[in-house]
């Protein structure tokens, strides 16, 4: 079942109704009912502002994981520029996607190319990074369990335990219509992430 902007909706007012409070990565610890809202953006910024603007006509706020190495778009043209700084005008929040397969071949380590990438980017599009989502991580990557010295890993061994508790769900974009109302009625915490460009008609 595809990804609609229905069913987000419908998603996201089942979530106030049912007092979940949207929290980012950095303080859902806080709330005894949360969710994190969390878009990987894989092919298109042009598809993730035009959810971001749909969020913040919900009045809630997301974490967009951006690509430095992606072959779909360049972060540092205008236009994507200004795409990245609407996308935080409406009050979301911009984070690292990072692709480790790039340095398969490289002398530099992964913990090392991580933080090289936030500088960048960083630089890049003038706006703070303090959050990093691997894309398709290694088991290895995943073992390693980075720490950064101002940015927190989103597949850090700490997220990963609560993906795996009986009281958390993980929603993927694809299947909200089928199991956001069971995940809702059954968790106490709720991760959702969409990955933007593998959903043709959104």
């Amino acid at each position: 079942m595809k990804f609609t902007y229905k069913a987000y909706g419908d998603l996201l007012n089942l979530l106030r109704e049912s007092d979940y409070k949207i929290c980012s990565f950095h303080d859902y610890s806080n709330h005894n009912r949360c969710a994190i809202l969390r878009h990987d953006v894989d092919q298109s910024l042009e598809k993730a502002v035009t959810l971001a603007e749909f969020e913040n006509r919900f009045s809630v706020y997301s974490t967009y994981f951006i690509l430095l190495t992606s072959d779909f778009y360049n972060i540092a043209s205008i236009k994507n520029s200004q795409i990245t700084h609407r996308i935080k005008s409406l009050g979301h929040n911009i984070g690292l996607h990072f692709d480790e397969v790039k340095y398969y071949q490289s002398t530099v380590s992964i913990h090392e190319a991580v933080e090289n990438e936030i500088a960048i980017m960083t630089d890049i599009i003038g706006i703070d990074i303090t959050s990093v989502s691997m894309h398709r991580p290694s088991m290895r990557t995943l073992d390693a369990d980075y720490e950064f010295c101002n940015a927190i890993n989103t597949y850090s061994k700490t997220f990963i335990n609560e993906l795996n508790s009986s009281q958390t769900a993980v929603i993927i974009g694809a299947n909200l219509q089928l199991i956001s109302l069971r995940a809702i009625r059954s968790t106490s915490c709720i991760f959702l992430l969409t990955l933007f460009g593998t959903q043709k008609n959104p």
